[in-house]
């Protein structure tokens, strides 16, 4: 269709009114500190969850609007990406979906337009260049780029291909809505660009009579987008024209109409992803306001490898709503911690906020920064008004985290929340795990914990949620927990109450044993001559009635398929 678009070129060249500045801002200094910039650190929710879905535009005149994250760099820039969806589950799992509010780089859908291996024609996505480029050196595994967390962080994306959701009748040039079988970038389809949902006007920009395309066409300025200098850009989507064999593939036109063009043709790449929503903690606002359009975040990731706890043998203490608590940073990034920080939430803490908590307080602990800040040390806090110690871990939930603090458009990163004790109490540095084993194998939970003198464990369990919670005999001075998994435990959680010296007492979270099947003889390789049949077997043992699903894998696509 590239010759439709030559004639509009010039127009939309002079039609510049809506140019605006594309340069991203320059961050200032090196790696946040603390004591200087904690004004970079302005912790907005827990999760993603205060982010609104985009606006749906009014006409094709409307920019686009909703909210903004910047994550990753691209030449050592920062960039900046449209939250199409705050949290989706159409993709796999919970998530976000993201896509890139610029243009990073120019490149080829297919380059010698010869189908590649597994292909029939070079416009497919699943076997292009383009596909394997992103999710490759061209973008994701750059050097430049992503940091390990980051890209830890962006989910494997799954969709399946389905008749296309527009109601356009620009439905005709291209074929159905592509899948995706579980790549981390990829491309926004030619749907996705016409979805009102993520931001973007309902019809492709082009003209129609009477249900016949008449090669009229407006532009549409929410998909308009432009590179690092402000120049408007034609930029690729993964939807072949419906007719492969043309060797064509979808482009967003320089004016925000949709166009195909040879895969041979260099174009600009604006990548999308999803980040898996249980990676991130919690969402700092960069600039706007709070909840509101325009506004810009960046993220708080998990990293495994940063851990902070209390002591061996210390306490929280208080002193009115004054509130010392002695803290260690572990971890084979503990160099990398910045600040400690508290955080009070009206519910408990969960991986990707599923409980929903709202943030009551949220500051760095005040340490002796005069003397530099240490990964072993004391700070204060205030317990803000209103909340009384009684309520701890009741009517609100005190948790510490050590944090790696960043740039302003740079992605911070911290320890996984730790619940703190009500001061002079035993605290539970690291809580038991949820866990699943085979029937029949042996199921272990464990806390590890500190506090006055020497501490014991009392372990119960329930049979769910809303049943009463069952102590165990026996009191123990070891923190792990030992039970065989039989076939009527499954489901059940299991907690533990730890006792200091003086008779003070803290309980941990729940953790819940899932009982899997467990396969008792495994399929044998098998050989036989061409046209005879192959048998396969196995035996398994589990809780009611098992059912089976057979697999095979296909070399050509490298994936197993039932």
């Amino acid at each position: 269709m590239k010759k439709r678009a030559l004639g509009r070129l010039l127009a939309v060249l002079l039609s510049a009114a809506m140019t605006v500045s594309l340069l991203q801002s320059a961050d200032i200094g090196g790696k946040a500190q603390a004591a200087t910039d904690e004004w970079w650190k302005t912790v907005a929710c827990v999760g993603t969850n205060i982010m609104k879905a985009p606006i749906s535009p009014l006409d094709e005149n409307s920019i686009w609007k909703g909210s903004y994250i910047w994550y990753g760099k691209y030449d050592g820039s920062p960039i900046k990406y449209r939250v199409l969806a705050p949290k989706t589950t159409s993709y796999g799992g919970t998530t976000m979906l993201l896509d890139c509010d610029t243009v990073l780089y120019e490149g080829m859908f297919d380059k010698d337009q010869q189908p590649n291996a597994g292909a029939q024609y070079a416009n497919q996505w699943l076997y292009s260049d383009m596909r394997a480029g992103l999710n490759g050196s061209d973008f994701l595994t750059r050097a430049d780029g992503f940091t390990a967390l980051e890209r830890s962080a962006i989910a494997e994306s799954r969709i399946p291909a389905h008749t296309l959701n527009t109601g356009d009748v620009v439905d005709i040039w291209f074929e159905d809505y592509v899948a995706l079988t579980g790549e981390k970038i990829f491309l926004l389809d030619y749907e996705d660009v016409l979805n009102p949902k993520y931001g973007y006007t309902s019809d492709s920009g082009w003209e129609s009579e009477n249900g016949e395309i008449n090669y009229d066409w407006h532009p549409t300025e929410n998909r308009i987008k432009g590179d690092k200098y402000g120049s408007y850009i034609v930029w690729w989507l993964r939807s072949a024209y419906q007719d492969l064999s043309r060797k064509e593939a979808a482009v967003v036109y320089y004016d925000g109409t949709v166009d195909s063009f040879m895969t041979d043709d260099e174009y600009g790449v604006s990548p999308a992803f999803n980040i898996d929503l249980s990676s991130v903690i919690f969402s700092s606002l960069v600039s706007g306001t709070a909840g509101q359009e325009f506004a810009e975040y960046k993220l708080t990731l998990a990293d495994s490898n940063l851990k902070v706890g209390i002591p061996s043998g210390a306490t929280l203490t208080a002193s009115g709503s004054t509130i010392t608590v002695p803290y260690t940073i572990t971890g084979l990034h503990a160099s990398n911690a910045t600040q400690v920080s508290v955080l009070i939430l009206d519910k408990p803490y969960t991986a990707g906020n599923t409980t929903n908590a709202t943030i009551k307080y949220y500051g760095m602990l005040n340490t002796d920064v005069g003397t530099g800040f240490k990964t072993t040390g004391t700070g204060t806090f205030e317990l803000p008004s209103g909340l009384s110690i009684s309520g701890w871990n009741s009517k609100y939930y005190v948790y510490l985290l050590a944090e790696d603090v960043n740039r302003i458009h740079e992605t911070d990163y911290a320890s996984t929340p730790m619940k703190l004790s009500a001061p002079g109490y035993p605290n539970i540095n690291t809580q038991p795990k949820n866990t699943t084993v085979s029937l029949g194998d042996t199921a272990e939970f464990t806390v590890t914990a500190v506090g006055n003198g020497t501490l014991t464990y009392q372990w119960q369990r329930r049979a769910s949620v809303s049943s009463d919670w069952i102590t165990y005999a026996s009191i123990s001075t070891s923190p792990t927990f030992s039970v065989t998994a039989t076939s009527g435990i499954n489901g059940f959680q299991y907690r533990c109450l730890v006792n200091d010296s003086k008779g003070n007492q803290a309980i941990s979270d729940a953790a819940t044993l899932t009982i899997k099947p467990k396969i008792t003889t495994m399929p044998k390789d098998t050989t036989v001559t061409a046209g005879s049949t192959a048998k396969f077997t196995v035996a398994a043992s589990g809780i009611g009635t098992l059912t089976y699903q057979w697999q095979a894998y296909n070399p050509n696509t490298k994936k197993w398929v039932n």
